[in-house]
């Protein structure tokens, strides 16, 4: 499966590198396997669903490619495979990702939402919403329901850090979404928290 990937990105980069004679070109591709099967990217509704129904409660591995070429050689390449484990889900669970993420499920060969930056549980309770307001229902606080909640941060940096970084992330939600993303990727993601705007 590694050399299959590898050949993939070689391809892509030859194909290019044919119409730019002394430029470094980079080729990269990737390849999702389980259990010996090779999956493509879906190209409709029923394809994305078969995938995603074969993935489930299983672990799969994404092999990456990449690949550069110099006039129609091939001067490096590195590959590297990671294996995922997708949870079990119901297919009411399904049917309402494939109505949430759209189009977009074709963008990616294992049907990932890659534009999620957000932790789990709190992007959860978004799509919650989004999906109440859809259908005219409201989401309400049980108090009297106890619930599980992500606590890593405030283990790391105290229970206050989030009113300082309400202020950091302000500016950006009015400078746009994308850096409001990126803040969300290196908030839950990364090591540290982000720097704040003009750092």
């Amino acid at each position: 499966m590694t050399a299959a990937a590898a050949a993939l990105a070689e391809a892509k980069a030859m194909i290019v590198s044919q119409r730019h004679p002394g430029a470094f070109v980079v080729g990269a591709d990737q390849i999702l396997e389980c259990d010996d099967e090779w999956f493509d990217k879906a190209t409709n509704y029923d394809d994305a669903v078969k995938t995603l129904k074969a993935l489930r409660n299983r672990t799969h591995r994404l092999v990456s490619a990449v690949v550069v070429v110099l006039d129609g050689v091939q001067v490096w390449q590195d590959v590297e495979t990671a294996s995922l484990t997708m949870r079990p889900f119901t297919d009411r669970f399904l049917r309402n990702y494939m109505d949430e993420i759209g189009s977009d499920i074709f963008e990616t060969v294992g049907g990932y939402d890659e534009r999620r930056f957000f932790a789990e549980d709190v992007q959860f309770l978004l799509d919650l919403r989004r999906i109440g307001r859809r259908r005219g229902q409201r989401l309400i606080r049980l108090r009297t329901v106890k619930a599980l909640a992500s606590c890593r941060k405030f283990d790391t940096f105290g229970d206050w850090h989030y009113f300082t970084d309400l202020f950091r992330l302000m500016p950006l939600v009015l400078r746009s979404p994308s850096a409001t993303n990126q803040f969300a990727k290196d908030y839950w993601y990364g090591d540290q928290r982000p720097p704040g705007p003009g750092a």
